[in-house]
């Protein structure tokens, strides 16, 4: 749970098993990690990470402490992937622009051809993943940063503090 987790409305899947809150029965819920000291007297003293799931509906609070068989599943509304797209298209744009890849990936992109599209990104990747508009947009974007196109600090704060609505502008003021 913990390499996975983002602080935004998921399903949570233990054992293959969906859970449900116990209070309302509601099934979205949204991850955080929280810390806490722990001191026992004359053996040590530490952090402890928990997890702790919160309710979208309730509020109330579900904590794990092993989180090996937790799962966290994102949900992607179509608003986020119709986002991501689009982030995708203009960071695809700005590389044929700069001529770091061929055009037809352009063509490709429109017509969701995802793995074709990772594939001309000369992706190191050889696996299909769930969301392949996000994993295009995310060696795109990388791609950006390598070749120095964008400045890759304020594209990582921007990408980290505002997500699909603060990175289509700033790819747009790289559009020619």
């Amino acid at each position: 749970m913990a390499k996975d987790l983002n602080p935004e409305e998921s399903h949570i899947v233990i054992s293959d098993r969906s859970i449900n809150c116990l209070f309302c029965e509601h099934d979205v819920f949204i991850p955080y990690v929280t810390y806490k000291n722990e001191v026992v007297p004359e053996m040590y003293a530490g952090i402890q990470a928990n997890h702790t799931a919160i309710c979208t509906h309730c509020g109330s609070a579900i904590q794990f402490e092993h989180t090996s068989n937790v799962h966290v599943n994102p949900i992607i509304t179509e608003a986020k992937l119709q986002a991501q797209k689009r982030c995708l298209l203009l960071a695809l744009q700005i590389l044929v622009q700069e001529k770091k890849i061929d055009d037809t990936v352009l063509t490709l992109a429109e017509e969701e051809q995802y793995v074709k599209v990772m594939v001309l990104l000369k992706s190191s990747t050889n696996q299909v993943e769930e969301m392949p508009a996000l994993s295009c947009l995310a060696i795109a974007l990388s791609r950006l940063s390598t070749h120095n196109i964008v400045d890759a600090m304020q594209m990582h704060r921007i990408v980290m503090d505002e997500s699909y609505p603060g990175i289509e502008p700033f790819l747009k003021q790289f559009i020619k």
